[in-house]
């Protein structure tokens, strides 16, 4: 759906400081607009905004939202793995 190193921006994001769910697709648009240049065409038209995008990453248990509507990583050990994977995708086109 999103590639691991958005998810790690934003997680690190989000796990650095509280941020509204507003925040979240801010970031999240911001990210799929700069990511590489092939892979942002199709995850502009996969995730029209950073609302779709946030609505998504909800949606799939990603990110989850605190009962101030912050977002949260649900499970601690997923920024984990996000991270791990992200690491290895940057390995790969390296």
């Amino acid at each position: 759906m999103l590639p691991a190193c958005v998810l790690a921006r934003l997680y690190d994001r989000v796990q650095s400081a509280p941020i509204s769910r507003d925040a979240c697709a801010d970031i999240l648009e911001a990210e799929i607009r700069e990511y590489d240049q092939e892979g942002a065409a199709a995850l502009k038209r996969r995730f029209a905004s950073g609302d779709a995008a946030v609505e998504q990453v909800l949606r799939s248990g990603i990110l989850t939202l605190s009962k101030e509507h912050n977002c949260e990583v649900p499970i601690p050990s997923m920024a984990s793995f996000i991270s791990q994977k992200s690491e290895r995708e940057r390995a790969e086109v390296l």
